[in-house]
């Protein structure tokens, strides 16, 4: 009856969007980008577009995996919202955490969050690292291919980016922390999220193409720097560096 009732909600929210082209659903910490109902649906569109390319490179193959993983986690309803939710084992660990005694007030924070479907090229998402409110460095998102789009854009895309965030940093109550952008070719830029970065726990995946042992300073006092990849990696590179699951599918 809870989920029923929690589908409904979310049914309602649904309805006041100026458009049905379905929603994106989080919680205000993570999302559930590992959702086994998604990854399943991406599978099965994967096999469908892989079939009419031809001779696709590793790089391509990646490419169109990750669009379709976006894809699988549009929703249109609320039993397609709550049905993605609970098959998240990211969802579950945060509500989890939340839920677990005592005052930090995290539970009062946790919320879901229902965002309108934007749909954003692969290669126009964007990371930015923010060190004493200061935006030094940035770097393609999906890090581990490379966008040919991208490459005669970052002119265009740099300074909008850092206009961007000139305008809207002083709404954000940190001074260190990670900020995820998209740009569209039309040149509007959308805020993603942001998440806390102190520098003290840095997994290589979240940093993509900076590194905080080697580029620490540029991270933290500048220039301003937006970098992309111009070389494809080769197989087995790819194959060592991606989740085993997107490997059984690319590498069968």
């Amino acid at each position: 009856q809870e989920l029923k009732g929690l589908c409904s909600r979310i049914d309602a929210v649904i309805s006041l969007l100026p458009s049905n082209n379905g929603v994106f659903i989080k919680l205000s910490t993570r999302s559930p980008k590992d959702s086994h109902i998604a990854f399943s649906k991406a599978k099965k569109l994967y096999k469908t577009k892989y079939a009419s390319m031809t001779c696709p490179s590793p790089n391509n193959k990646l490419v169109l995996l990750q669009e379709v993983l976006i894809e699988s986690l549009k929703v249109k309803n609320g039993v397609e919202a709550v049905q993605l939710m609970i098959s998240s084992t990211r969802v579950g660990e945060d509500l989890d955490y939340a839920l677990q005694p005592g005052d930090s007030g995290f539970a009062d924070r946790s919320c879901l969050v229902i965002r309108e479907w934007v749909q954003i090229p692969l290669w126009a998402e964007f990371r930015g690292f923010v060190w004493n409110n200061k935006l030094n460095s940035i770097g393609q998102y999906n890090h581990p291919v490379v966008f040919p789009e991208l490459k005669d854009k970052v002119p265009k895309i740099l300074p909008a980016l850092e206009t961007f965030f000139e305008q809207m940093k002083s709404c954000i109550p940190l001074d260190r922390y990670i900020i995820d952008f998209a740009w569209t070719p039309e040149g509007k830029v959308y805020l993603v999220e942001v998440n806390p970065f102190d520098g003290e726990i840095v997994f290589p995946a979240s940093t993509g193409l900076w590194s905080w042992d080697v580029d620490r300073n540029q991270m933290m006092h500048g220039p301003l720097e937006l970098r992309i990849r111009d070389i494809e990696q080769d197989e087995h590179v790819l194959k060592t560096n991606i989740d085993p699951m997107w490997r059984a599918v690319l590498f069968p």
